[in-house]
């Protein structure tokens, strides 16, 4: 275990290389949140439908930690296994896997991480406040993990396509669009049609993000929250099958011709 030690560490001190950059774009990021609340909140107010305004920011300061839980740059993957790099790792003790998610995950958490003490302080400033339960609370922090574990999954199955394909980068951004729209991201799913209301709970779209904030914001029960909770570790795991199955089909016939 100590190789993958050193690579969260040397992850997090990449990370932390340029910190006025980092932060300066977490504010940008934070920024661009708040306007995109304040959107909907002035669509609201607009509609003849009843919208809580004060939900409506609750759902954007959760989500905004929410999004960098699915923020994933797996260009450098892409780009070791069309320049013939991936070898290194095929060759040595070191699961290529591991590496890369110990990589992205040191990132991601890191930026959460400094994403939430952005956002609570501007929450607080709102006066935003969400009051949920030490159950709620437990059940939210649950599916951090899970949707951090089946987003990268699903990521670098995108990626793994770079073993076939010389670009897959357009790929990987459409998938990722696609579901940071279809998760909540960008629109709370109150908003889309009844019938994707209705399918959304069995596709691992509403998981990632809709659901969890929904849970944040006491807005399910125990059994809602433990049926979504199944039905995202049931895609990750999925995602996670797949692109095991297409490394390992890549790398029986792989010839690191980049090199």
């Amino acid at each position: 275990m100590a190789k993958y030690w050193l690579v969260f560490k040397l992850s997090l001190l990449q990370l932390l290389e340029y910190r006025l950059d980092l932060f300066l774009g977490t504010f940008r990021y934070a920024a661009s949140i708040m306007l995109l609340a304040l959107l909907w909140m002035a669509v609201a107010k607009e509609s003849t439908a009843f919208i809580d305004t004060r939900y409506l920011l609750q759902y954007y300061v959760a989500a905004a930690i929410l999004y960098g839980l699915s923020n994933f740059h797996l260009d450098e993957v892409e780009e070791d296994i069309r320049l013939g790099y991936i070898s290194k790792y095929l060759v040595k003790p070191i699961s290529p896997f591991l590496f890369y998610f110990i990589n992205s995950g040191t990132k991601t958490f890191a930026e959460v991480v400094i994403k939430a003490f952005v956002m609570i302080p501007i929450a607080a400033l709102l006066g935003v406040s969400f009051g949920t339960s030490l159950a709620n609370l437990f059940i939210f922090f649950c599916f951090m993990p899970v949707i951090f574990f089946g987003m990268f999954s699903l990521y670098l199955v995108a990626t793994s396509l770079a073993f076939w394909f010389t670009s897959v980068d357009s790929i990987r951004l459409s998938i990722m669009f696609v579901f940071r729209f279809l998760s909540g991201i960008f629109i709370p799913i109150l908003f889309m049609p009844e019938w994707f209301q209705y399918i959304s709970r069995w596709l691992p779209f509403t998981p990632v993000a809709f659901t969890p904030i929904q849970v944040l914001l006491n807005k399910l029960d125990f059994s809602q929250s433990l049926l979504a909770f199944g039905v995202l570790l049931f895609w990750s795991l999925l995602f996670f099958a797949l692109q095991q199955f297409l490394w390992r089909k890549a790398t029986h016939s792989y010839e690191a011709t980049g090199i």
